[in-house]
């Protein structure tokens, strides 16, 4: 990113550094591409995993077809997703909800009752971002194509990890670069050639007229890099032992994410302990943690997703989620163990 950050060179300019800037636009676009296993078109930048959820599901519904008109959108989905459906029936799109399981899961068998040949797309994420379950999407995806509806789905908490999604038949995926240890402010989109997706935003034609707009050659390149080299390795075991900890000393109940989840979130509660009165004093102590998505940890309302997995009232209330990044130490998870535990044990004393 360095040689970048004190060029301003637009990309689009014929001159030597807007040539220069090309390159190096190209080479993170080839880069990306490369780790999705993908052609490097199928890859378009923009600012964000909320932008691209803009451009992946309104950018869709401008171009589909008007006898498809309905929408379907599991019940867990992430806000950047579910707050789109007011833009969607302002594009005469019947948004519906898809029912989840226990972990979080689009339900198979209710997806199947819905799907119809007047279905546009489907929007399931690949990891549902609070509690870390995996979607199914090669069953999803299967069911898509039957009849020819689009598979959206949001992989920000997976990518790169996510040649399964495209594997499965995701049509559009979206990722954000600081979810993967790249600079906040871009966002990747995969278009699975073919798929038609009116812009958003027109002006000059950037991204080969998907998204216009100067591109943030510094940061998309960051971004780019950190993909290239991001690794997961030994996060599971990091967060089991985090888990096991704060099962022994604070009665720690750990939310069942199914069989397949993420490996660096731990998602539970504490019971009698709200999150909102624990998360103000592990932060001073130390400690980032959030309840709920972290878009939306500062809303005071039980979370949507934890409701639509059938928890109730008090129980979400009492739901926290931990993060475990790919530079996670041991020495780090223990210390943290610890210092939740105390401040566990202090809000407690405190009558929770």
């Amino acid at each position: 990113m360095q040689p970048w950050l004190g060029l301003a060179a637009n990309p689009s300019s014929l001159h030597a550094s807007g040539r220069a800037a090309r390159n190096a636009l190209d080479e993170a676009r080839e880069g990306i591409a490369r780790v999705l296993g993908v052609d490097f078109g199928s890859v378009t930048f923009c600012s964000g995993g909320s932008e691209a959820a803009a451009i992946v599901l309104l950018g869709t519904a401008v171009a589909g077809p008007q006898e498809r008109a309905r929408v379907l959108v599991s019940a867990s989905e992430h806000e950047c997703v579910d707050k789109q459906a007011a833009f969607l029936h302002r594009l005469g799109k019947a948004v519906e909800t898809v029912p989840v399981d226990r972990f979080g899961r689009m339900d198979p068998d209710a997806l199947g009752t819905a799907l119809a040949d007047d279905v546009l797309l489907v929007a399931a994420m690949d990891a549902q971002n609070e509690v870390g379950s995996r979607n199914d999407l090669d069953a999803i995806g299967a069911m898509c194509r039957t009849f020819g509806a689009h598979l959206v789905v949001d992989a920000v908490q997976t990518f790169p990890d996510s040649r399964g999604a495209i594997s499965a038949g995701a049509d559009l995926a979206f990722a954000s670069s600081h979810k993967f240890g790249g600079p906040a402010g871009v966002g990747v989109i995969y278009r699975r050639p073919g798929t038609r997706l009116s812009p958003l935003i027109a002006g000059g034609g950037q991204e080969r007229g998907s998204r216009a707009g100067t591109e943030n050659v510094a940061a998309i390149v960051g971004a780019a890099a950190a993909a290239a080299c991001r690794a997961e390795v030994g996060m599971d075991s990091l967060r089991k032992a985090l888990s096991d900890h704060l099962v022994d000393s604070s009665g720690f109940v750990e939310t069942d994410a199914g069989p397949r989840r993420l490996p660096g979130l731990l998602h539970g509660r504490f019971p009698g302990v709200r999150a909102e009165t624990l998360l103000v004093r592990l932060d001073r102590a130390g400690v980032e943690a959030s309840a709920g998505s972290a878009c939306s940890s500062g809303s005071l309302e039980a979370s949507r997703a934890l409701r639509a997995m059938g928890w109730g009232e008090e129980a979400s209330r009492e739901a926290v989620r931990f993060s475990l990044g790919y530079r996670t130490s041991p020495e780090e998870v223990d210390r943290a163990a610890r210092i939740i535990a105390a401040e566990v044990q202090a809000v407690r004393s405190a009558g929770g």
